[in-house]
């Protein structure tokens, strides 16, 4: 059974339906013109490659059931900093996408944490952050980082 929430808005009060959420999040989807494959590291830090001086290598997978997700990516703002002592260009991005997206017939969680990447065309993506909104979610957005010229 799914239940109404109850909404407070600044003049009053209303209640929307677990249905017409899912409404909304349907209709969203198709707003969407990008696709994003969302990666994690999978490398344990006791465990795997390191280094040689204490690091380890990223072990960047596909996460099941995330590798088509649609989303919209959007230029934030630019920078420089010095990065392995020279200077790098770093370009930051929003990438707006869906709470829930299809595999299918069934629904699925779009699962999206700082720790990941995200691979959007030819651009991989680090997540600096990623906006949870209140009680009813159509979308996310994450800011995230790419490091030009490498």
């Amino acid at each position: 059974m799914s239940y109404p929430t109850t909404i407070s808005a600044g003049n009053g009060d209303f209640t929307i339906s677990q249905e017409e959420i899912a409404d909304m999040r349907r209709t969203r989807l198709a707003a969407y013109p990008d696709q994003m494959r969302v990666q994690r590291d999978m490398s344990l830090e006791d465990e795997g490659d390191d280094d040689a001086i204490g690091g380890r290598f990223a072990d960047w997978q596909d996460v099941e059931n995330l590798t088509d997700v649609p989303c919209k990516l959007a230029p934030s703002s630019g920078s420089e900093q010095v990065v392995a002592a020279k200077l790098t260009a770093l370009a930051v991005w929003s990438v707006n996408f869906p709470v829930f997206h299809f595999v299918g017939d069934a629904q699925v969680p779009v699962d999206v944490k700082e720790a990941d990447r995200l691979i959007i065309g030819d651009r991989t993506l680090n997540i600096e952050s990623v906006e949870r909104r209140n009680t009813i979610e159509i979308s996310r957005q994450a800011i995230c980082t790419e490091i030009m010229g490498q």
